[in-house]
């Protein structure tokens, strides 16, 4: 089967038919992307820091919030779909009220810039990391500081909740995958494995397997109860930026330089799918319903993966 990259428009008898042909959403890279918990909306964070946010439905922009004064890394929802949180290199972190646009609260993040947020599934706070080595767990909606600390020896560039948030992942420039306890910030252990900077970490929906990416060009699986690599997945040919996995699933995509989006199923470490991209990418997000795979590329312009050409 001829691998297949398309736009919204190449869809007919469904949803996206109705969309443009285009999603040209700014006029720089795109650093983050994400869909609100009720896939209604699509949003789009960029370098010059916008976040464009769009109706799924039609494809319209409904709102256009300036956000920050440099790039857009991470963009997070709380459970509820209330409010929006927002991290940049500008160093500030940021809560809206996602129905207005209207800012709520913000305050210093980290020196440097921060560079990635998680939101705890069980309680009303969320995690953020950035430039200055460390983690900081903040309280909703009042962006007080409940636990930070020093994790990492270089900048820090992604972290992460497990599913049932009694632990918190960070990864950074020093290759190390750190496994904290939500309680008191404490170091569990150490994962070593890859030979060059982390950007990326997730944890698939049971909490079992745990992935990370980066300039290696390796996805590696760690079986997270036995703290063990399970598998390093080998085909990107360039640094990988950007893992999702499949809402419910342990198909996992994961993206960056080399202009190839990959998709794998975790668990066996088989590749399923190559979709070229002909663009480099830094951000990608599955839909809450599993049915498109959205990619931000380095010209602004946001592009769709149907997901029926790997999902049955």
């Amino acid at each position: 089967m001829i691998f297949l990259l398309v736009f919204i428009t190449a869809y007919t008898g469904n949803l996206f038919s109705q969309l443009p042909e285009s999603w040209n959403a700014h006029f720089s890279k795109i650093y983050s992307v994400t869909f609100s918990p009720d896939g209604k909306y699509l949003l789009s964070g960029c370098y010059d820091g916008v976040i464009m946010v769009w109706d799924v439905s039609n494809g319209e922009i409904v709102n256009e919030i300036f956000a920050h004064v440099d790039a857009i890394n991470d963009i997070g929802f709380t459970s509820d779909g209330k409010k929006l949180l927002t991290v940049s290199s500008d160093a500030q972190v940021k809560i809206w009220d996602f129905e207005t646009g209207d800012l709520i609260i913000n305050a210093p993040a980290h020196s440097g810039g921060a560079n990635s947020l998680s939101v705890s599934p069980d309680a009303d706070e969320f995690m953020t990391v950035g430039n200055d080595k460390r983690f900081r767990i903040w309280e909703i909606p009042t962006l007080r500081r409940l636990e930070e600390d020093v994790v990492h020896a270089s900048n820090v560039y992604d972290c992460t909740f497990s599913p049932d948030g009694s632990n918190m992942i960070t990864v950074g420039q020093d290759s190390h995958i750190k496994v904290l306890q939500r309680i008191r910030g404490e170091l569990l252990t150490t994962l070593r494995g890859h030979d060059d900077q982390v950007r990326a970490v997730q944890y698939n929906h049971d909490g079992r397997f745990l992935v990370t990416a980066g300039y290696d060009k390796i996805v590696k699986v760690w079986d997270i109860r036995t703290r063990r690599e399970r598998h390093s997945l080998r085909g990107h040919i360039e640094h990988i930026y950007a893992i999702d996995f499949l809402p419910n699933s342990n198909i996992l995509a994961s993206a960056g330089d080399d202009q190839y989006i990959i998709i794998w199923n975790i668990p066996t470490g088989e590749r399923l799918k190559t979709f070229p991209t002909y663009i480099s990418t830094r951000a990608i997000a599955f839909s809450p319903d599993g049915k498109m795979l959205v990619f931000g590329d380095e010209k602004g312009n946001l592009n769709i993966i149907d997901t029926s050409e790997f999902v049955d």
